[in-house]
């Protein structure tokens, strides 16, 4: 049995994976932590036919963690993790330049694998976009536009900033030359090689991503919409049992979901 800790067991993503490790039959919740600050700390609740307590810490050891916290919070597992040898997942996005940095040198002692979206299918739309980018970038307009629920702490999502990055380095562009996050006023024409990001926020959206390549005649769209946060909780579960085979380094769910 593979022991999964889970950081933010009572958030909105940390719950469903708490309740997704323990039902799963190679696994099992070695603690469900929240915040040192929740007022749940030392009480229990019935998960998956089980009584689990909430801890401020894991009070035992454990194969993995996983991470769906805020960025902070995100960075204290990483060196109680580094501190202890153990991999961890970080579903945590937000992270500033400096913190991804800290992540980056931990990946040099512990297995990391670092997702701003643990969906296959997010994975699959990136390899497309990829491709087309590498294809149209030099021709078509690109834009992004990414919707979440209204309580969402980032702008935009930390897929959003994904599906960016592959797109400007498929084109040999850089987000301080070419993104352009959001317009507003007298901006202008605009530039070729813009690439255009947006964020919306409204009511319990779980989620949907779309990439734009558009000329004069047509528009190609590419859009994943998560119906559920199912698909992240399966995913962030695999990515944690693969994690655990892994030598030190820092890793991505394509690197998961290649085996």
């Amino acid at each position: 049995m593979i022991e999964i800790a889970v950081a933010g067991a009572l958030g909105r993503m940390g719950s469903l994976v708490l309740q997704r490790v323990a039902e799963d039959p190679e696994a099992c919740v070695a603690a469900a932590i929240v915040s040192p600050r929740h007022a749940r700390i030392g009480q229990s609740a019935p998960i998956a036919g089980r009584q689990l307590t909430y801890v401020e810490e894991p009070d035992r050891s454990f194969d993995v963690l996983i991470d769906v916290t805020n960025p902070a919070a995100s960075l204290r597992w990483l060196d109680y993790c580094v501190a202890r040898r153990r991999p961890i997942v970080i579903g945590t996005t937000g992270h500033s330049p400096e913190q991804q940095v800290n992540i980056e040198r931990a990946a040099s002692v512990i297995p990391i694998l670092k997702a701003s979206n643990f969906s296959v299918g997010v994975a699959a739309v990136a390899s497309v976009v990829e491709r087309l980018a590498r294809t149209l970038g030099a021709t078509h307009d690109i834009e992004i536009v990414e919707t979440h629920h209204a309580r969402k702490g980032d702008a935009p999502s930390g897929t959003a900033l994904t599906l960016l990055d592959t797109v400007l380095a498929a084109c040999g562009r850089t987000r301080t030359d070419h993104a352009q996050f959001g317009r507003h006023g007298a901006t202008g024409p605009r530039p070729p090689a813009q690439v255009g990001i947006h964020a919306i926020r409204m009511g319990d959206h779980p989620g949907t991503h779309t990439v734009y390549f558009s000329t004069a005649g047509e528009t190609i769209s590419v859009t994943h919409q998560a119906t559920s946060r199912q698909a992240f909780v399966e995913g962030a579960v695999t990515a944690a049992k693969w994690l655990t085979r892994q030598r030190p380094g820092l890793y991505s769910m394509m690197d998961c979901l290649r085996g």
